[in-house]
């Protein structure tokens, strides 16, 4: 048996009809999504994404798998890369980044490839039923830098939706981000799912608090009224107060996050030791249609109080700010409101918040190419069998040319998965034999076995049946 990287009508014949590069994993109950360039190279298998950018030198692979087996996601990132002459040099660094609200744990090793210089990332992420997701990222320095504006999109557009898109309701945790007075809280929802038809989605109660201790009287504020100072849809999760990019007034994908930026104002402010101040928020919200019916919704998807500075504060009022990110997977076409609620923990202020905003429908599917009938199929063209045939001629065992494959004929497809990459083929063998007495031609049956390697190639198994 022997193993080959054989031609380009082999490659090209194997190669998936181009599929949807908004891709969730799973399809059910999701534990990741991510969103690949068109022009990379995709495979999308059940539990697993493998990428290569379109000059060959970036490989992006999306896993996801149960906790107990992330050891085991590792190892078999590790193997590929060694199959690959990927050499890990010395220990990692290690450092953590964000991805739309989730923690990523990154190791980022130096390495040697075929190539020179490579860097290799494995990123960890926790998913929700203890579930984890493992991203590897393999190419050089200056790799990443020609290829950056897509690997960039890459780890932006990869979520962890809370809930795993599971239950038809939303979940979120408000996280807080050093010193509140000066920085942000955020709360990210999983899907959103249509409830029965005509009946309103009740929301799911908020996790018990432990009672606050009585403050102390509150400080006078510059406003007795709570509202918010700047309220917009942005493209991207905010890292702080002040921290907006607004989201230009279009219909929402199914497949994109509606994330909505907040400022409050006129929270009320209890005074504690050094002179900081203390103030502390409660919001709700739900997803309305315009008429005013609950799909779904969720109290209490921030409930925290804050310390703040008095040089944090900006015309009485703290530097605060938090975002709300929600995934409208599921959400039928047409105009929604976002509704918020904002409670102020230490008074009886509050205020509702409401923000339109339009699904569009969902792009239409490629419409799927009919199987090959067994007998045909890849096996059959010509083009196909021409690189088979150049590859086993060129095998050193036959260079020699005292022994040439003539022909491959009687096709017949064993196994053919397009999508995967992948062929089994048994021909009917046709050999030129030369020896002294002159040329013979001999006939066996050959198996082939095709996979695409990743990396532009594919591998080739053939062997003689007995």
């Amino acid at each position: 048996m022997k193993r080959w990287i054989v031609g380009a009508a082999l490659l090209a014949g194997l190669a998936a009809p181009a599929c949807a590069k908004d891709i969730v994993l799973p399809a059910k109950e999701p534990a990741v999504t991510a969103t690949m360039p068109d022009d990379w190279d995709t495979s999308v298998y059940e539990t697993e994404i493998a990428s290569v950018s379109v000059d060959g030198d970036i490989v992006v692979n999306i896993a996801t798998d149960s906790k107990a087996r992330l050891d085991a996601l590792i190892k078999d990132s590790k193997a590929y890369l060694t199959k690959n002459k990927v050499k890990l040099v010395g220990k990692p660094t290690e450092q953590t980044i964000d991805f739309n609200g989730t923690p990523g744990q990154v190791q980022r090793y130096q390495a040697t490839d075929k190539n020179g210089k490579a860097i290799i990332d494995f990123v960890t992420l926790d998913a929700s039923r203890n579930r984890v997701v493992l991203l590897t990222v393999w190419g050089s320095e200056d790799d990443r830098q020609t290829n950056g504006t897509a690997l960039d999109a890459i780890m932006k557009s990869v979520t962890v939706p809370a809930g795993g898109g599971g239950g038809g309701f939303w979940s979120g945790a408000a996280v807080p981000s050093g010193k509140a007075g000066t920085g942000k809280t955020e709360a990210t929802a999983p899907e959103a799912v249509k409830p029965p038809p005509g009946a309103a989605a009740a929301a799911p109660q908020a996790p018990a608090q432990a009672p606050a201790q009585a403050p102390p009287a509150a400080a006078p504020a510059a406003t007795q009224t709570l509202g918010v100072r700047r309220v917009l849809f942005v493209t991207r999760p905010s890292d702080g107060f002040g921290d907006a990019d607004p989201r230009a007034a279009s219909p929402f994908l199914p497949s994109e996050k509606v994330i909505t930026y907040m400022e409050p104002i006129g929270e009320t402010l209890v005074p504690v030791a050094g002179g900081d101040v203390r103030f502390g928020l409660v919001v709700d919200y739900a997803l309305q249609t315009r008429g005013g019916a609950i799909l779904a919704g969720q109290k209490a998807v921030i409930d925290r109080e804050f310390t703040a500075g008095k040089d944090a504060l900006l015309d009485g009022s703290p530097k605060f700010s938090f975002h709300v990110t929600l995934g409208i997977t599921g959400v039928d076409p047409g105009e929604y409101v976002l509704a918020f609620t904002l409670r102020d923990k230490f008074s009886d202020r509050t205020t509702q918040i409401e923000r339109p905003f339009t699904v569009a429908a969902a792009p239409a599917a490629p419409v799927p190419s009919a199987p090959p009938s067994p007998a045909g199929g890849l096996c059959a063209q010509d083009a196909v069998r021409t690189d088979l045939m150049a590859s086993v001629n060129g095998a050193p065992d036959f260079k020699d040319g005292k022994r040439r494959l003539k022909a491959l004929v009687e096709p017949e497809t064993v196994f053919e998965d397009r999508k995967a990459k992948r062929m089994t083929c048994r021909y009917t063998s046709v050999w030129d034999e030369t020896q002294d007495t002159g040329t013979t031609e001999t006939r066996m049956k050959m198996t082939f076995k095709a996979s695409d390697d990743g990396k532009n190639g594919i591998d080739l198994d053939y062997s003689f049946d007995k």
